[in-house]
């Protein structure tokens, strides 16, 4: 049967020289990990894991903010966001959808999107 570890309670002294490192680089070579553990007082998994978890936060922010973007862009085009339901894009495809649950068809994405992504 595993251990349960309990939750790692870093000093803002390790949070803040781990967030500029981050904001510097954001995946470390295994030497790396283990040099910024030796430096921090941390273990190598501390470490490699406080990355890891840092990138997913970065990534679901990024995706908030993509969706933030796309509803300010149908909000300028002249749609209201009243008639949006928040729903899980893939079950709409991006169409739509008004308060009696019928699937509108929608203009052309706004073109800032297509750039990047």
């Amino acid at each position: 049967m595993r251990k349960t570890k309990s939750r790692t309670a870093f000093s803002k002294e390790q949070l803040q020289t781990l967030h500029q490192r981050f904001q510097s680089q954001k995946y470390l070579s295994p030497q790396q990990i283990r040099e910024l553990a030796v430096a921090l007082g941390l273990t190598y998994k501390q470490v490699k894991t406080w990355f890891q978890n840092r990138r997913m936060k970065l990534k679901r922010c990024q995706k908030h903010s993509l969706w933030s973007e796309r509803a300010q862009c149908l909000t300028q085009s002249g749609f209201q966001t009243s008639t949006y339901l928040d729903v899980h894009p893939k079950f709409h495809q991006g169409y739509p959808i008004t308060a009696a649950g019928n699937i509108q068809t929608m203009p052309a994405p706004c073109q800032h999107y297509g750039a990047g992504q």
